[in-house]
């Protein structure tokens, strides 16, 4: 791979000053980027993709999606012309979309572990899919013979309120 991945070094980096290596059209008005470095985060995993912008002293571009590609960080963005090969850009998140997927990402972990710890994950109910998009979820296979929203709210509050340190 010919990307840094700095969001996997730092998920709270929100800028950050790039290379352009490749530039490759896709359609009218847009382009793929592949760059030296970046903060954006791409789509896959259930994980919604980052957005944001692209500049330089010359271009300027709007960068709506961000996917793997051919085992490469491709950057989908919109601009009337192509940005210059070898230039360097200046790279700006849309923090708050990416700041409300990290939360709603890791809620869906909290709720998961809060089905563990209260004995219904894995042996009632099998997680099978999780999705951290504009309708996030979690899909369990299994039944169960009661209504467990209240337990499960509660376990997952206990846990929020413990502040856990997940980093490592």
């Amino acid at each position: 791979m010919k990307t840094t991945a700095i969001y996997l070094e730092d998920s709270y980096a929100k800028e950050i000053d790039a290379q352009i290596l490749e530039v490759i059209p896709d359609g009218e008005n847009r382009w793929r980027l592949i760059l030296d470095k970046t903060v954006f985060y791409p789509m896959g995993g259930g994980q919604p993709t980052d957005q944001g912008e692209l500049a330089s002293d010359n271009w300027n571009g709007k960068v709506y999606q961000v996917m793997i590609r051919d085992g490469e960080i491709n950057h989908y963005v919109e601009s009337i012309e192509p940005p210059e090969i070898n230039s360097t850009v200046h790279g700006t998140l849309n923090w708050d979309r990416r700041y409300k997927n990290m939360k709603i990402h890791s809620a869906g972990h909290v709720v998961d572990f809060a089905m563990f710890l209260l004995g219904y994950s894995p042996n009632q109910l099998t997680p099978l899919k999780g999705d951290h998009g504009k309708k996030a979820f979690i899909v369990y296979s299994g039944t169960l013979g009661k209504d467990i929203t209240k337990e499960l709210e509660e376990k997952s509050n206990e846990l929020v309120n413990k502040a856990l340190d997940f980093s490592f």
